[in-house]
């Protein structure tokens, strides 16, 4: 055997390893990018679960805040008809209350 011919079949040799190296890295990659999409759909998965669940419970508190109001109907009137007159009671005494001379902490109010 020459060295030309030794020298040929190491070249060779080389060439089938490194072939063989890079069809092992190219699984090796399939494989990493498989997992990798495996993560994503899974974290995608969980996460639509959770918006789910979320809206589950979103739905579900509405469902007993709207039972709430229809047996209530009337104390929740009651409370609106109240705010309703409440409000403008206290800001004419708060207006009469602020054009008395003489009172503490009265500044000049652009109420007047």
């Amino acid at each position: 055997m020459s060295y030309l011919d030794e020298r040929r079949r190491d070249r060779a040799a080389d060439r089938a390893e490194d072939r063989e190296d890079r069809r092992a890295q190219r699984a090796e990659d399939r494989a990493d990018r498989a997992a990798a999409e495996e993560r994503a759909r899974r974290a995608k998965k969980d996460k639509q679960r959770e918006a789910d669940r979320r809206r589950a419970e979103r739905r579900a508190r509405r469902a007993e805040l709207l039972y709430k109001f229809s047996r209530e109907g009337d104390t929740a009137a009651a409370l609106v008809v109240m705010v309703c007159s409440i409000t403008p009671a206290v800001y004419f005494q708060l207006r009469a209350l602020m054009s008395v001379p003489g009172l503490p902490g009265r500044s000049r109010s652009p109420w007047r």
